[in-house]
């Protein structure tokens, strides 16, 4: 069996973020700055959590670094 590490690979470079985060046991979420209908939903980014609260929790940090801070997140 080969290891990922002596050839230089992450998992995330031999397997789909999907299917990884079925391995991981967790989930994708679509997310955004704001409420649903807030005007930021078109600056959308990616989070991976075990749940919604997760992502949530995850995206609402990622606003605040961004510079949205104070307007919570939303995730789908």
């Amino acid at each position: 069996m080969m290891n990922l590490e002596k050839l230089g690979l992450s998992s995330e470079d031999v397997l789909q973020r999907s299917q990884l985060a079925r391995i991981q046991g967790g989930g994708t979420w679509v997310c955004y700055c704001g409420f649903e209908g807030g005007g930021h939903d078109q600056d959308q980014f990616l989070v991976m959590a075990d749940d919604t609260i997760g992502a949530v929790d995850v995206a609402t940090v990622q606003c605040q670094v961004s510079g949205n801070g104070g307007i919570g997140a939303t995730c789908e």
